[in-house]
């Protein structure tokens, strides 16, 4: 009786100690799992990639079929790509970075964001060199390096309509001269205005700031994003189409919201403020 008593305290005894031996394994398990995965390098997948491509593209305003033509990539393979479902050359890669007018890092390195707005605006700092935008006779003047302070957009509530949409210099927005550069505008005629809301995302987030043109009011026949304002006092900002009959359909980028369709009459009493202007190229969004 007592060997048995014996035996099974002694069971007992190995049973804890493997126990325990388990739980330290699986302790040890989970620790080099998560080391390793520490270590890893994390990679842009196909996915990532398309969809920058799609965003790239949308924010030209431009088509499959455009992008197609420009860079000679079936469309079909075109539309495979941005949506995940074929992978992209090195040479593709090249290709569509040129027909996005874009360099070849916005569509493929892991540092960039995804967000289409100028990257990290500041208020202008005394060690940063800079100059104001509308001390600029155009915007090739822009040296090379240098970064430029563009004044907010403001509503003059006692200007007539039109013209109530001026610049305040004394709150200045810095953006990258290079970006600046590029945009057929007036150099006195762009204004930084903030995005306050979701209704862009994900083309433009809560907390961007962008660069509208004051002179480009004119929606193009493939329409673009643009700065409105509903009660001629709060800016926002739409993608505007033109529909049938003089009616403007007022479109958000985030799908949680629904588009507006103005009609003729209603179109006539809508402020459209400027063309949100883009970082690379002159198509705007």
């Amino acid at each position: 009786m007592v060997q048995i008593v014996l035996a099974k305290q002694i069971l007992r005894n190995e049973k804890s100690v493997l126990s325990r031996q388990n739980l330290r394994c699986k302790q040890t398990t989970t620790k080099l799992n998560f080391l390793i995965q520490s270590l890893q390098v994390p990679r842009v997948t196909t996915i990532d990639i398309g969809g920058r491509i799609r965003n790239r593209r949308k924010a030209l305003g431009l088509t499959l079929q455009e992008v197609a033509r420009r860079s000679g990539i079936n469309n079909g393979n075109l539309s495979k790509i941005e949506n995940g479902l074929q992978s992209v050359t090195n040479e593709s890669l090249r290709k569509l970075a040129d027909a996005l007018e874009c360099p070849l890092s916005e569509i493929f390195s892991e540092d960039v964001s995804e967000r289409n707005n100028f990257g990290n605006n500041s208020v202008p700092d005394a060690a940063q060199p800079y100059r104001l935008v509308s001390d600029l006779v155009k915007l090739t003047d822009i040296r090379q390096g240098e970064n430029v302070a563009i004044g907010t957009l403001i509503v003059d509530h006692g200007a007539a309509r039109g013209s109530r949409y001026t610049v305040d210099e004394k709150n200045l927005t810095l953006f990258d001269g290079a970006s600046i550069r590029q945009l057929e505008s007036t150099p006195q005629r762009l204004a930084g205005a903030p995005i306050i809301n979701d209704l862009m995302a994900p083309l433009l987030f809560k907390g961007d700031m962008v660069v509208v043109d004051l002179d480009e009011r004119k929606i193009p026949d493939a329409g673009g994003v643009f700065a409105i304002s509903l009660d001629g006092n709060t800016v926002t900002f739409r993608r505007l189409m033109p529909h049938l009959n003089g009616a403007i359909q007022l479109i958000p980028e985030n799908k949680s919201y629904p588009t507006i369709t103005l009609d003729a009459r209603e179109a006539g009493m809508l402020d459209i403020v400027g063309r949100v202007k883009h970082r690379y190229g002159n198509a705007g969004f």
